[in-house]
């Protein structure tokens, strides 16, 4: 079983991916998240297997997250292109 958490910060397309995600054979949401600092102390508290994560949300860094030990308060994202 493949336990997600998923982060996303509009509500609507949040509920939305959870209930697509739990009709799939071998997924089960454990838990989700409107904001970076959620998102942090979720992924902490749950350990998911897999982070589905807003790569758009201005509230947390995905690169940073993706880390084994992701920073508590990211201050700067580093990103491949400007």
């Amino acid at each position: 079983m493949i336990e997600a958490l998923a982060v996303e910060d509009h509500a609507v397309v949040r509920s939305g991916l959870v209930a697509l995600l739990s009709g799939e054979l071998g997924i089960q949401v454990v838990g989700q998240a409107a904001d970076g600092g959620a998102a942090l102390a979720e992924a902490e508290r749950l350990r998911p297997g897999v982070v589905l994560l807003d790569i758009d949300s201005t509230s947390i860094c995905p690169a940073q997250t993706a880390s084994p030990s992701p920073p508590r308060s990211p201050k700067s994202c580093p990103t491949a292109a400007p």
